[in-house]
């Protein structure tokens, strides 16, 4: 009812979610209580909707006006309308022609199935080859029942399954087969029902069985909308997939880019661990390290280990008594706020002072790099973040700019609320530099792909605005933009960097300056 359908079987679909938001209508006209009993069978007559068929015969408006108002649907005949009224006057499935042919007609089953084949294959000869005999078969059927029927009300009666044929051999090419929709149906049914009642089970669930990552970030987005969080991953805690901490998710190990499954499995099967020190000695690796330290995986500072975690790889089989002696120390006492600068120095001191000739010029070297390069930035390792984990998880850079976000602009979800042709404005940060493509006159023009609040945005930039702001169309870069509804989406005309013309902007919209 709440159109929350993504990670639903068969209905998390833009086309399902045009269909199922048309027929909501149709059920809140006619009050949720007398649906609720028909519930499922709505359920399976939408699986069917979204075929091909019925989709292009336009029997999605005529169920939703039916299911609205049930006595607004045309009756056809006693015996049709009864098969057909679980479809308000729909011939949707392709049962519901073999019951006509056989209640209506006399038809065999057997008969009956190979009159549907014969109809879906779309042979006129063999379609009315049948006419006669569904002809003489309404007949029989009604002279059995009434043998005083008059020849004027046989003539009408005649004329009558003559055009219901015709609707046969219309709608019976478009039918869906009820079994199968019946089993989608269930499948969506139990979906929708586990995500309505127990969501954060259901959303670790389904972005575990995920490995496309701008889906995840997908699902992600929703449900951080929705107020559940999500969790960076933890020591100790994360297992291969997305796991339910009370009411938040902890993020999987397996969506953590650089980081195996050979890997997670000695990971996961050497828990707990006392520290870094523990798990570089037990399961860490020069491969595993880096991305497990990014994603925010060790209880440790991120900034410190990112500078010396080469130092603890290199001094884990303990070449010296100076290894030795400090990595007793630390799986001792751990690196915390007091003692990582002694540690610091202590780090330092191995690799500059003592024991150079029992390490390889490499590794010194690599160690070497790693200290003395320059501390990173808050920006730096929100990237890092987003470079292993496919999304800002901890914090996002669009963070600095809410109070201009949530009250000046609009947000991913609230674009379809504008009408066509509606300017408004939008804040994104480029996910990656995008590459010019010609239109179809031969002019450049692009596709970006903005990480808004609440998703990703992928948005035409026509050749006029391409040429004009091309070079501040940078990955990472936060611009607002001037954007207008089309068909079919959004266009941007304007553009800036909000970073570089924050307090302008501040201004303008008269939003107080961020400190």
């Amino acid at each position: 009812k709440d159109g929350d359908l993504d990670g639903v079987f068969q209905f998390s679909s833009h086309l399902y979610k045009g269909i199922i938001e048309e027929v909501l209508a149709g059920i809140e006209e006619r009050g949720d209580e007398e649906v609720a009993k028909d519930l499922f069978n709505i359920i399976v007559a939408l699986e069917a909707l979204g075929r091909p068929g019925p989709l292009e015969g336009g029997m999605v408006p005529k169920f939703a006006s039916g299911l609205a108002d049930p006595d607004s649907v045309e009756a056809i005949h006693p015996v049709v309308d009864k098969i057909l009224s679980e479809t308000y006057g729909n011939m949707l499935y392709q049962e519901q022609i073999l019951f006509i042919l056989r209640q209506l007609g006399g038809f065999s089953l057997g008969r009956a199935d190979m009159v549907r084949r014969g109809i879906a294959s779309g042979k006129k000869e063999k379609i009315e080859e049948q006419r006669l005999p569904f002809i003489e078969g309404v007949e029989k059927i009604q002279l059995e029942n009434n043998p005083n029927t008059t020849p004027e009300d046989m003539e009408s009666l005649l004329k009558l399954a003559n055009h219901i044929f015709d609707l046969m051999a219309f709608w019976s090419g478009y039918g869906f087969n009820k079994a199968h929709s019946v089993g989608y149906g269930f499948l969506s049914l139990r979906g929708a029902w586990l995500k309505a009642n127990y969501k954060s089970h259901f959303m670790a669930a389904l972005m575990s069985a995920q490995k496309d990552e701008e889906k995840i970030t997908g699902y992600i987005d929703e449900i951080r909308a929705r107020g559940i969080n999500v969790l960076p991953p933890k020591i100790n805690k994360s297992l291969l997939g997305f796991t339910v901490v009370g009411e938040e998710i902890l993020f999987g190990l397996k969506a953590i880019k650089g980081v195996g499954d050979a890997a997670i499995q000695k990971i996961i099967s050497n828990y707990p661990y006392s520290n870094i020190m523990d798990f570089i000695i037990k399961a860490g690796n020069r491969t595993v390290l880096p991305p497990l330290i990014k994603a925010g995986y060790f209880d440790e500072d991120k900034k410190f280990l990112l500078k010396y975690w080469q130092v603890m790889v290199e001094i884990k089989d303990c070449k010296t008594k100076a290894d030795e002696s400090l990595v007793d120390y630390l799986l001792e006492n751990g690196i915390t706020k007091d003692n990582q600068m002694d540690v610091g120095k202590r780090f330092e001191n191995i690799i500059y002072e003592k024991s150079l000739k029992k390490r390889t010029p490499k590794t010194v070297e690599e160690c070497k790099n790693l200290i003395n390069r320059e501390e990173y930035s808050h920006l730096e390792l929100l990237n890092m973040e987003k470079e292993v984990l496919g999304l800002f998880l901890s914090e996002s850079p669009l963070d600095r700019f809410r109070d201009i976000i949530v009250s000046q602009t609009t947000l991913n979800s609230n674009i379809k609320e504008h009408k066509m042709g509606e300017e408004f404005y939008i804040v994104g940060m480029v996910l990656e530099t995008p590459q010019a493509r010609k239109d179809k006159n031969r002019n450049d023009m692009c596709f970006l792909k903005l990480q808004m609040f609440d998703g990703i945005l992928e948005v035409p930039v026509f050749t006029q605005s391409y040429v004009k702001y091309k070079e501040r169309l940078i990955e990472g870069k936060i611009l607002i933009c001037k954007a207008k509804k089309i068909r079919g989406g959004v266009s941007l005309n304007q553009m800036a960097d909000l970073a570089e013309k924050e307090k302008e902007f501040r201004e303008f919209f008269g939003v107080g300056i961020a400190k």
